[in-house]
């Protein structure tokens, strides 16, 4: 039995399976970037920059543009990453709750025709992404 036949053969007799599978993937996404642009919000409006930073970073002096540059940095790294051990776990755990509802999904609508009792587990999909997710680091 091919599986990479049997795959496409599904998706040809039913095409919403690789329109879930995407789906499912670009929702994560959006959600990803929408977290990852609320932090650099947040990160940025803490950020400080006097007029007489600005002042020196219009120089054409390297020295005085790196000072300046070195002065906000200052700011900027202690609550980047402060907020990268908070998003990279949220992340994490997104994935893991989006690719098991995603593939809990697709895998019930494939199997429907072929298993009548194909009922996925939430907890044994969710163990297998979490192991997963584990795996890849």
């Amino acid at each position: 039995m091919n599986f990479i036949r049997t795959g496409f053969r599904a998706v040809r007799e039913n095409p919403a399976l690789a329109v879930a599978e995407i789906a499912w993937r670009w929702l994560f996404g959006a959600i990803a970037w929408a977290l990852v642009w609320f932090a650099i919000r947040e990160i940025m409006t803490g950020v400080d920059v006097s007029p007489v930073e600005i002042a020196i970073s219009r120089r054409v002096d390297a020295f005085g543009v790196a000072d300046a540059i070195a002065r906000v940095l200052v700011q900027v790294l202690p609550r980047f990453v402060h907020t990268l051990g908070v998003i990279v776990p949220l992340l994490a755990l997104l994935w893991i709750v989006c690719a098991t509802i995603g593939r809990i999904v697709t895998l019930r609508s494939a199997l429907q025709p072929a298993v009548p009792q194909a009922s996925g587990r939430l907890l044994s999909i969710a163990g297998i992404n979490l192991l997963h997710r584990r795996g890849r680091r």
